[in-house]
């Protein structure tokens, strides 16, 4: 079995990474469609984790498959779903709670954490079994972009 990624999986990559830089760093497009272009990002976060899970489902079946990988894949979508999940979570917590005592703002330690489980999800898909490999890696790669992109100002 070689380890080297099928062209079809690097072209599929290549235009994650595109669309990623498109939607956050190309100011020269107008701002109405650099909205549309995050939106979509977001989308493309949630997406490539559900994917992920939905494809966990054979891969935890398989008896061919070396156990360290499946775990590796495991850890992978159990870190893209804390990115993602948790500053939902404080965000949803922090307004539920508002009206009943003084919430101190835990940004400054959220945003590292988030970027800690994303950039593990990264890892742990390059290694994780084919078929999740894909959407565990460019979902690390792409719930990290959406936590840099946003400003620590507007918080």
């Amino acid at each position: 079995m070689s380890m080297m990624p099928p062209k079809k999986e690097i072209a599929l990559a290549l235009l994650v990474v595109g669309f990623v830089w498109l939607a956050l760093f190309a100011h020269w497009v107008p701002v109405t469609l650099q909205s549309v272009l995050f939106v979509g990002l977001l989308i493309l976060g949630f997406t490539m984790i559900v994917a992920g899970w939905w494809r966990w489902r054979g891969v935890m079946r398989e008896e061919n498959t070396a156990s360290w990988r499946k775990k590796m894949g495991l850890l992978g979508l159990v870190a893209n779903t804390l990115a993602l999940a948790v500053p939902f979570i404080v965000f949803f917590y922090a307004v539920a709670s508002f009206g009943h005592r003084q919430q101190r703002n835990d940004w400054l330690v959220v945003f590292p954490t988030c970027l800690a489980f994303s950039l593990c999800g990264l890892i742990c898909g390059v290694v994780a079994p084919p078929r999740i490999r894909f959407a565990t890696a460019m979902g690390g790669l792409v719930v990290g972009s959406i936590i840099l992109s946003i400003p620590i100002g507007i918080l």
